[in-house]
């Protein structure tokens, strides 16, 4: 089949987004009534997700949210592409006009479970499959660092409407410029940057990645210091030495634990921004930021990483749920600093 790809440079534009029939029937050339479909659900994406199978071959339509500028679902896309001429993504056979949609294999597997990570030779494995992006060399995507990411949505929020506990907020940036500090003059290589269960597909003992939304370049810490805290990874030393094929020495080791942390910022603050709406009215936002500052001093009911399960189950779709992950992220995150 042949793959069909748009370099335009385009403005930021109101999305006349098709319906999944009308870019099926654009690639495949045939009624959609042909076509099985069935629509995909997990995870935290905006993204639209389909099963297609036509002539026993199966796909996946992955429609983009609308409110995404053509510039980010653009990034995706080449991220996508990228990775997929590495080896460990889908192949894409179809690119929507816009970037409103991507056609690609379907994975017939499952997502990364509790078996690949505790076991050292498919932790290893899939290491390994990480590391051929970081090794990489090609024209990937910029996109922005953990570090340029939480100050862009710490920001915004601290000059928003919304209710926030701002004390504890400035704290956590004055902490996170610290942690910034420590991978001065480390090199940026392709990242992933979302590199949970649900985006790590597992299928016939091969490993592939999906779901590059937040892709951009990064030091390898980034990936992997995310990689270990959403995936419940306690032993860092362990995990660098399966990762570097050799024994990691102590600064490496600082700095992946430096990467958890910051981590659990970047948590904060793209889980907070989506479940917290802005209050316009002062009284009623000072009321509702007393009551955030109230929770967050509480003793947490559930810690980070049975959150995390909820997440690997599918569970983690209630926004109380979510807003509760979110301070106990922040939570964590301040209890845990240090002279760094």
């Amino acid at each position: 089949m042949m793959m069909y790809w748009f370099t335009l440079a385009l403005p930021f534009y109101a999305s006349t987004q098709a319906s999944p029939g009308s870019y099926l029937e654009e690639h495949f050339k045939v009624p959609f009534q042909e076509l099985k479909t069935s629509e995909l659900s997990g995870g935290l994406s905006a993204s639209s997700n389909y099963k297609v199978e036509l002539q026993g071959k199966q796909y996946v339509l992955r429609i983009f949210p609308q409110e995404e500028s053509p510039e980010t679902r653009k990034r995706e896309v080449e991220a996508s592409l990228y990775a997929a001429r590495l080896g460990i993504a889908p192949k894409i056979y179809y690119v929507a006009p816009r970037f409103e949609a991507v056609l690609m294999d379907f994975v017939a597997g499952t997502t990364l479970t509790k078996k690949e990570v505790e076991a050292d030779d498919q932790l290893s494995k899939l290491l390994q499959t990480i590391r051929v992006l970081h090794d990489s060399t090609g024209d990937y995507p910029k996109g922005v660092t953990l570090f340029e990411k939480v100050e862009k949505e710490l920001s915004a929020l601290l000059n928003s409407d919304v209710p926030l506990p701002e004390v504890q907020v400035r704290q956590s940036i004055q902490y996170l410029e610290a942690i910034k500090s420590a991978f001065s003059g480390v090199d940026l290589v392709p990242c992933h940057n979302d590199l949970n269960a649900l985006n790590i597909l597992v299928s016939e003992g091969q490993f592939k990645l999906i779901d590059w939304t937040d892709a951009g370049l990064g030091t390898f810490y980034q990936d992997l210091g995310y990689f270990s805290l959403v995936n419940r990874i306690k032993d860092l030393n362990k995990l660098l030495k399966l990762y570097l094929q050799r024994e990691p020495t102590a600064d490496e080791v600082e700095k992946l634990n430096l990467m958890r942390q910051a981590s659990k910022l970047r948590l904060f603050a793209t889980l907070f921004a989506s479940v917290e709406p802005s209050l316009s009215n002062p009284e009623e936002r000072e009321k509702r930021k007393a009551e955030i500052v109230g929770v967050l001093q509480k003793k947490e009911e559930l810690n980070l990483d049975q959150y995390f399960e909820m997440h690997q189950k599918g569970e983690l779709n209630q926004q109380v749920t979510i807003f509760s992950m979110a301070l106990t992220a922040l939570r964590s995150f301040l209890s845990e600093k240090k002279e760094w």
